[in-house]
Formats: structure tokens, C-alpha cells, sequence
């Protein structure tokens, strides 16, 4: 007995051995349905067999909408039987002399049924990326996105599990931020607390770390961002903010660039964190600005650092040499600037240089 091509086709689709261990599929070339078995792993096609009416044994029965004939039983092999389940003229499953295989119906979620722990496992290994950062970029049409890849691509979203797998648009929302180091420039300042308010009840206590490349001026007073942001520190211990502040910098290892560099580290540090280093007759001033008038108790949060800018060159930040190092050192051992060595040894200018370039060297590398 022949067959038509849209009887034939009612067999195709997707199986699942009832222990899940194996699927296959069957598919249809030209007039001949072919048994396929996928590899466990990587899903491609390990094996196939072709099916062919079993004469001795056939059962037909009618399709309610066509009077299309299904029969029950196929052959793969001259002694391996087949034999499909059908009901209300579908083909819902079939049998071999080993094994039972179910339907999997077009848009069924099987994936759901992994448990959570290995599920968690794919988005890492899908959203981490190779150099562990990833950034937000505006687009030509002024939207921002969370994107930078393997290859630092600027424009393709790094989270595109949604666009697959829509049932779980909550499980995976915002997880590039856990797996991922987030740097943005000032471009994203705009949606930056969007981002991170959005994700707070998805990302709940996790860590994650988030640099900010401002475009802030020392002696500015810095845009309401920053107390959004140190709010925002305080509410979420667990999460990291490194705000980068841009004129803040060592540019040309000037004398006089050298020491403004310390000068407002000093006043910086006062106004962010307390303490008694560096010329009084500043402090205000620069608390003023920075604390903006809040109290030091609503500033001075552990989990929001404060960094010089310093010049990246692919994934690589400069690293000074003893010999800058020296400079700084040359810089600072003059007469006008006794105030702030008083604070690191009021007794030894020597000891005093040692330390305030070891202090130095710990915030330029570590943050205020």
C-alpha cells in the first residue's frame, strides 16, 4: 500500500525516550520516513534507519479530518518492529522491542525540566563572557544596551536568551551582570540607575561589580548620580561601585600635576571617608562639594571606591614604575606641601614620603 506525502508526514517530529536519556527524530525525504538518533550531547545526527510498512501485521485506521490511512506498524530492520501509538488519528508516540519514545509536540518546554542548578549552569556558560567584562553602549537610535561579547562587540545585546526561550524571561533577566564585569562610560550615565534598580529583585544578594567612567571635574560639584549611587551602595552590600573620576590623574608626571594629585586625593578622602590628613583650609571646600551637605555617615560607604583615572590599552590598565614612583616622591619634598607630610610622620620627612607613596599607591590601585 502507498502512502501519501501528507500521511507520511504526520509521523515526523520529535521523541523522547520516556527515561530522557535519548531523542530522535523522524523526517521525511522525498516518500521515505527515516528513523534518526541524535547524539546526547551536541544533538547531531548519530545514527538513521529507514521505515518501511510492516505487510504482515498492517492496521489502518481513518484520520477524522482526511481519511489519510496510519499504520500502527513499520519496520527499520527485517526483524526490528515499530510500532506507533495512534489515537484520534495522530501519531503520539511509538515503541521498538527495547524502548518507548514520546511526541514532543511543537512548542513544548522540555527544557523546563531540567533542574534549576543545571539550568543556572547554561546561562553562565551563555552569558559570561571571554574576558569577563561587558559594557552599555548607546546605539545609533539613542537606546543603550548591556553588550560587549567575546570580541567587545558594541552593539550586539550579550543577554539574547529571551529572543529563544521566552519562559524564562525572569530566571536568566540581568544574569550577564553577575557573571560579568559591567564598565560604562559617561554616555550611560542617563539609564545606569535604571539598570541597576531594575536588576536589584532579580539579582537580589549576589556580587557584582560595576565601574563608572565619569566625566565629573575635581573641583565640581559632582550630579546627583553620586548620591543615587552611594544610596544605592548602602542598600545593596554586596554589590561593588567603582566610580572613576576623569580629570583625577597623574597626566603628565609634572611637578605641579603631581601635586594637585595629592592635594585633592587628601581633600577627597575627607570629604568621602573623614579623617585629619592635608590642608584644613580645603577640606571644606571640596566636603562641601562632595558631601553636598549631607552628612559623612550618608557618604562614606565601603562598597562604593573611588579611582583616578588611568589610561587602558586593550585589557591592560598602565602600571607605574619605581622611577614615576620616584617623581612623586621628588614632587612632594617640597616646602609647601609640609602639611600634608606632617600627617604621615611629623618627625621624618623621609618616613613621611615613604608612606604618603605607599598611601598613594594603594588608592590609585584599590580605590578611595
Amino acid at each position: 500500500m502507498s502512502h501519501t506525502t501528507i500521511t507520511l508526514r504526520q509521523y515526523t517530529g520529535c521523541y523522547i525516550r520516556e527515561d530522557r536519556s535519548e531523542r530522535v527524530v523522524i523526517v521525511l525525504d522525498k516518500n521515505t520516513l527515516k528513523l534518526c538518533y541524535l547524539h546526547a550531547i551536541t544533538g547531531a545526527i548519530a545514527s538513521t534507519s529507514i521505515l518501511s510498512p510492516d505487510a504482515a501485521t498492517l492496521r489502518a485506521m481513518k484520520d477524522a479530518t482526511g481519511g489519510a490511512e496510519l499504520h500502527t506498524t513499520w519496520r527499520k530492520k527485517p526483524h526490528q518492529k515499530v510500532s506507533f501509538d495512534i489515537g484520534g488519528g495522530e501519531v503520539h508516540g511509538f515503541e521498538t522491542s527495547e524502548q518507548k519514545y514520546k511526541r514532543i509536540e511543537a512548542g513544548e518546554d522540555r527544557f523546563s525540566q531540567l533542574p534549576v542548578e543545571v539550568r543556572q549552569m547554561i546561562w553562565k556558560y551563555a552569558l559570561t563572557t571571554g574576558h569577563g567584562t561587558i559594557g552599555m553602549f548607546r546605539q545609533e537610535n539613542g537606546n543603550v544596551v548591556i553588550c560587549g561579547g567575546r570580541s567587545w562587540d558594541q552593539k550586539t545585546p550579550v543577554n539574547r536568551i529571551f529572543e529563544v526561550c521566552k519562559a524564562f524571561k525572569i530566571e536568566h533577566m540581568f544574569m550577564e551582570l553577575f557573571y560579568n564585569h559591567l564598565y560604562l562610560d559617561f554616555t550611560g550615565s542617563n539609564v545606569l540607575m535604571k539598570v541597576l534598580r531594575a536588576c536589584k529583585p532579580v539579582l537580589k544578594e549576589t556580587k557584582r561589580q560595576v565601574t563608572f567612567m565619569t566625566k565629573w571635574q575635581k573641583y565640581d560639584a559632582p550630579p546627583q548620580l553620586l548620591y543615587d549611587l552611594l544610596e544605592h551602595g548602602k542598600e545593596n552590600p554586596n554589590g561593588t561601585i567603582n566610580i572613576v573620576v576623569w580629570n583625577w590623574n597623574f597626566r603628565r608626571m609634572k611637578p605641579d600635576d603631581i601635586r594637585d594629585f595629592i592635594q585633592f586625593s587628601c581633600d577627597l578622602r575627607y570629604a568621602i571617608r573623614g579623617g585629619d590628613n592635608g590642608d584644613k583650609a580645603r577640606w571644606s571646600l571640596v566636603a562641601k562639594m562632595w558631601r553636598g551637605g549631607k552628612e559623612l555617615a550618608d557618604v562614606d560607604v565601603p562598597n562604593v571606591r573611588f579611582f583616578p583615572a588611568r589610561k587602558v590599552e586593550g585589557n591592560d590598565e598602565d602600571v607605574m614604575s619605581e622611577g614615576e614612583w620616584n617623581k612623586v616622591k621628588a614632587a612632594c619634598g617640597v616646602k609647601a606641601f609640609k602639611d600634608y607630610l606632617r600627617g604621615y610622620d611629623p618627625f621624618s620627612k623621609s618616613d613621611a614620603l615613604d608612606k604618603l607613596v605607599v598611601d598613594v599607591k594603594d588608592y590609585h590601585n584599590n580605590g578611595i
